[in-house]
């Protein structure tokens, strides 16, 4: 299959969606005037189910691939020695159907409340034991992420009690118009 096939698919899908969805708002209209027994309701119901769920299967699968195509566009742009000499490339990526810039984060996992290593953290910071345990202060988790991240991006000395360092690929897409 090519990229262009694909892509086929994806308008393809559309058109489908737009069915789906007219059918939708006609058996809901039908609903709303009471226009079905209890057999059918009952089979409506279990048809929305069914679709729920195998729409829900099919994102699951599009955003694994996606994610799996982010982490193989990162790694040609870090490596690829053309990639490496062109500035431009690292920023943004110009495809036929949309640009993707891609963001490389770094992030550590943060201690659960009361382990061993939530107390060296605590310590770390300044933060008395009898503070985080007495339940008077709330702890601020998003400001430790960023705290984290801005110490991974600087390259500077993390925090004691940190877990293991992850990686999280973004990208930023825009579609063209047409």
């Amino acid at each position: 299959m090519t990229v262009t096939e694909f892509h086929q698919d994806l308008e393809q899908l559309r058109d489908t969606h737009h069915k789906l969805l007219s059918n939708l708002q006609d058996i809901t209209a039908r609903m709303k005037k009471n226009e079905f027994e209890i057999k059918g309701l009952a089979d409506i119901s279990f048809i929305c189910k069914e679709m729920a769920e195998l729409l829900d299967d099919f994102r699951k699968d599009y955003a694994a691939r996606k994610i799996h195509a982010l982490k193989l566009l990162a790694h040609k742009l870090l490596t690829d020695p053309e990639n490496l000499n062109n500035a431009e490339a690292v920023d943004i990526v110009r495809g036929n159907y949309a640009s993707v810039t891609v963001d490389i984060k770094k992030f550590a996992e943060l201690p659960q409340y009361g382990t061993d290593e939530f107390c060296k953290l605590m310590d770390f910071l300044g933060v008395p034991e009898e503070s985080y345990n007495s339940g008077l202060i709330k702890f601020n988790w998003a400001a430790l992420k960023r705290k984290v991240t801005q110490c991974l991006e600087n390259g500077t000395k993390l925090p004691p009690g940190l877990g293991k360092l992850h990686t999280e690929i973004v990208g930023r897409f825009t579609k063209y118009k047409g």
